[in-house]
């Protein structure tokens, strides 16, 4: 499936399969559609932020509150 800015995020899929939606507090419905090479733990995503590299970046690390919804 394609990515989807602001819906898919990277997770540990040895913890977290491809499919589990999570909801991410100021973010909505996130879906584990990726793995990432330093996303690694049951307590990081990674979520994609299609619009630009640069706004990414000026994001940084954020942390928020994160329920899981269907594993």
């Amino acid at each position: 499936r394609p990515v989807v800015g602001a819906h898919t995020c990277a997770a540990d899929t040895s913890i977290w399969p491809y499919g589990t939606l999570f909801y991410v507090e100021g973010f909505g419905l996130v879906e584990v559609m990726d793995t990432g090479g330093a996303v690694k733990g049951s307590n990081r995503l990674d979520i994609c932020l299609v619009t630009s590299r640069s706004k990414a970046l000026q994001m940084g690390i954020n942390y928020r509150n994160v329920w899981l919804v269907e594993k």
